[in-house]
């Protein structure tokens, strides 16, 4: 009689939980990291947040990164390049279910690396946006949602987004979440 070996494909049933990095004081001076998905649009997105981080927060310079695709990580040597070189990352735009996983990964990664960061993705992936953090350990990482798709729509219609956003963008990597976890290791 042949044996059959089952595997449950979740490995994360009990993540380990980790503390979100401390916020910034001022984003004057700061120097941002930019992790662009590639999704259509998203380049849009990261420039017109770049000019009004400038003209609103007065922050000195960015590091930007374009990722070889949406659905992988930020290879940790280029993550630790780029927390080396930033007091802050962000992650936009992630708007479908694999780049919805793997932005936040690319966030909270930034976030154990003590840097803050906050993740940008469209509102149809709230809830597995909030189920996913919880299980990379890091239930409370910022989260920033905005319209979906983003790929259809214009750049005119991008750059409004983005201007709609800034505010709460910004408050991601100065302000602590209500809640603040702390790790249980």
């Amino acid at each position: 009689m042949k044996m059959l070996r089952l595997v449950h494909p979740a490995a994360e049933d009990q993540p380990l939980m980790h503390q979100l990095a401390a916020r910034l004081n001022t984003l004057k001076g700061k120097r941002i990291g930019l992790i662009d998905n590639r999704k259509r649009h998203s380049d849009v997105f990261l420039a017109r947040l770049q000019e009004l981080f400038i003209e609103k927060y007065k922050v000195s310079g960015f590091e930007y990164f374009t990722k070889i695709g949406a659905s992988v990580a930020t290879p940790p040597e280029i993550m630790d390049d780029i927390v080396s070189k930033c007091d802050a990352v962000i992650h936009a735009v992630a708007d479908w279910g694999s780049c919805t996983t793997w932005g936040l990964h690319d966030g909270t990664e930034a976030e154990k690396r003590g840097k803050p960061a906050a993740t940008v993705l469209t509102k149809a992936f709230q809830k597995s946006a909030k189920t996913r953090s919880r299980i990379l350990g890091m239930p409370n990482h910022p989260q920033v949602f905005v319209d979906h798709p983003l790929a259809s729509k214009t750049e005119a219609e991008v750059k409004a987004m983005t201007e709609a956003a800034i505010n709460e963008i910004a408050s991601a990597l100065l302000q602590m979440p209500e809640e603040a976890w702390v790790s249980m290791q």
